[in-house]
């Protein structure tokens, strides 16, 4: 009796057969079943058995065919070519600011200038009550040009102390 053989593939429902050998070459041959199929000999065994066998090899090995042709290999992308990261000088300015010698004057600085807006904002809202509509928007401009004028005193403080801040690394 001629030996018969169980096919299975992942593409396939399940294992389909039993062929004899010539009928699976044939179908093979003809692409009806995917050349990279795996073959087991049929030997009465029931479904569960068959799943669980470590017997299952590919077709073309079993049949002495030519095995199916390599897949491609991928396609890779090419990379950007990499540029050398430059911090920002504001990014330069702030790691230089956190090693001050001079924090305290820093801190102050900030302080104040907080304090100052928010006096500036609170005496500018309370003017704005009574009075003519030329009034009120003078009194608007005016409390945005000392808003101003107190962030630019503040950054100035800072150049001021970052100045400082080069001249003590120099020397030291």
């Amino acid at each position: 009796m001629e030996e018969r053989y169980w096919l299975r593939h992942p593409s396939l429902t399940g294992h389909l057969g039993p062929y004899s050998e010539p009928d699976l070459r044939k179908a093979l041959e003809a692409d009806s079943f995917p050349r990279d199929s795996y073959v087991l000999v049929d030997s009465g065994q029931n479904e569960a058995d068959r799943m669980a066998s470590p017997y299952w090899r590919p077709a073309t090995v079993v049949l002495g065919m030519e095995p199916p042709p390599s897949p491609p290999a991928p396609v890779v992308a090419p990379t950007a070519p990499e540029v050398p990261f430059t911090p920002s000088r504001h990014a330069i300015r702030g790691r230089l600011r956190q090693d001050t010698a001079y924090g305290t004057a820093r801190s102050l600085i900030a302080v104040l200038a907080v304090v100052m807006l928010l006096y500036l904002v609170v005496s500018g809202f309370a003017a704005l009550p009574g009075g003519q509509a030329t009034y009120k928007i003078a009194v608007l401009v005016a409390t945005a040009l000392e808003v101003l004028a107190t962030i630019a005193a503040a950054a100035f403080l800072h150049g001021m102390l970052d100045i400082a801040d080069a001249n003590l690394r120099r020397q030291s």
